[in-house]
């Protein structure tokens, strides 16, 4: 429970607030075309390189229960729970892109909050899961 708040927290204040803070005083194109043009393909390369990532590391899993007679219960578990997550963050974040709020500064702030607090949650599945991979090191 204590990750859930806690790296959105750590997003939100180190990056999302100073990027928030550009956008305010006139840096919007930039960010804007990004989110036009560059964010869900990014976002879905990076989902298929974490599945491609995910179904090696469970093959490697998988050899190494049947050779060495240990069980990576944990670590499955938690390559399951991140693939889960990915897809419900780029879900949310392809949601976000099709809706037009009203032309309310504070609404297109809070959108523009959303849309990066999902994408940069994107890049911590891809840590975590990593991290997935070098626990199974320490066992071996």
């Amino acid at each position: 429970m204590k990750k859930i708040i806690s790296i959105p927290s750590i997003i939100i204040v180190g990056i999302i607030l100073p990027i928030l803070l550009f956008y305010y005083y006139g840096s919007t194109q930039y960010l804007n075309l990004f989110f036009e043009q560059q964010m869900i393909p990014l976002m879905g390369t990076i989902m298929a390189l974490n599945f491609a990532t995910a179904a090696s590391l469970q093959a490697i899993l998988y050899n190494i229960e049947e050779n060495k007679k240990i069980k990576f219960e944990k670590t499955r578990n938690e390559i399951e729970k991140n693939l889960i997550f990915m897809i419900i963050v780029f879900i949310l974040t392809f949601i976000l892109q099709v809706i037009n709020l009203p032309e309310r500064r504070l609404a297109i702030y809070f959108l523009v909050s959303l849309k990066l607090l999902l994408f940069f949650l994107y890049f911590y599945i891809l840590y975590d899961l990593n991290r997935a991979l070098f626990r199974i090191t320490n066992k071996i």
